[in-house]
């Protein structure tokens, strides 16, 4: 299976370097071509354990169709969604149906194959920095509204 091979790059150029409790990352497991299982997707999630992942497993191509809109700007067409990797800034917003990324990484792009070093440059930069207290820089004071 190609996506574990991904999946170990993600764990081990963003998720391990990157200690940050807000990042998050979402894992969609699915058949490709008809041939991997929900069992071959539980065994692959193995390599991302890292408990800021969620894993899902779908059956249907759905999951992947809902990006298939957001991802035409970019260049990419039907199905791209799989083997990739999206990459949203803290402050993206969805709606009916997701964003354009503000980063992707494809195997069938030139110029945006997985590269695991580029990945983690990428999410580290769209991490706001934490003061040496810990705080945000856009924190709150108590009682504030979150907006």
């Amino acid at each position: 299976m190609y996506c574990t091979v991904s999946a170990r790059v993600a764990q081990r150029y963003v998720l391990d370097k990157i200690s940050d409790e807000r990042l998050r990352v979402y894992v969609v497991w699915g058949p490709y071509k008809e041939r991997e299982t929900e069992a071959d997707a539980r065994f692959a999630a193995a390599f991302v354990p890292d408990p800021r992942a969620t894993h899902f497993w779908t059956e249907t191509p759905a999951p992947g169709e809902l990006f298939n809109e957001p991802l035409k700007p970019l260049g990419l067409g039907p199905h791209s969604a799989w083997d990739s990797f999206l990459v949203y800034a803290p402050e993206s917003r969805w709606g009916e149906s997701p964003p354009p990324p503000t980063h992707f990484m494809h195997r069938n792009v030139e110029g945006k194959a997985l590269n695991g070093v580029r990945l983690l440059e990428q999410v580290r930069d769209l991490l706001p920095a934490q003061d040496k207290e810990g705080k945000l820089p856009h924190s709150r004071a108590p009682g504030e509204e979150n907006r």
